[in-house]
């Protein structure tokens, strides 16, 4: 029993050093499954680096996590979003008949489930920030 106990108080040390406020790791629920298969929604909790774009850009491709704009959570939304980036900054991305396209050249999305498709609106990346779908 003490075993138990001993091990229960470690590990919330450890989950309260890893989310602790300027932690380079945060655990984040997400509340939807719109990133399937990538994200399972039976087991939607994800460890996050919240420092890795500190040293390095963001690449196409990559899952990020962020939270609603004031917007959002003004209209109930208060869960993190899961999004890939998708267009770079300065990018023109554009959506076709569900395929997205990036300076007019089509993108190999080879994460998404057959017979699925994009739904995103045409858009360009402003100067500095990434595109997310």
């Amino acid at each position: 029993m003490k075993k138990k106990v001993a091990l229960f108080v470690a590990s919330l040390i450890v989950i309260l050093l890893l989310q602790g406020y300027k932690a380079k790791y945060k655990f984040y629920f997400l509340g939807s499954a719109g990133m399937l298969p990538t994200i399972n929604a039976k087991n939607n909790r994800l460890l996050v680096d919240r420092m890795s774009y500190g040293s390095q850009n963001p690449q196409r491709k990559d899952l990020v996590v962020y939270l609603p704009t004031k917007y959002l959570q003004e209209q109930g939304f208060k869960s993190p979003f899961a999004g890939r980036i998708i267009g770079l900054p300065g990018e023109n991305v554009e959506l076709k008949n569900g395929q997205i396209y990036i300076e007019n050249k089509p993108l190999e999305e080879d994460y998404i489930m057959n017979n699925s498709k994009t739904l995103i609106n045409v858009c360009s990346s402003s100067k500095h920030k990434a595109y997310l779908s």
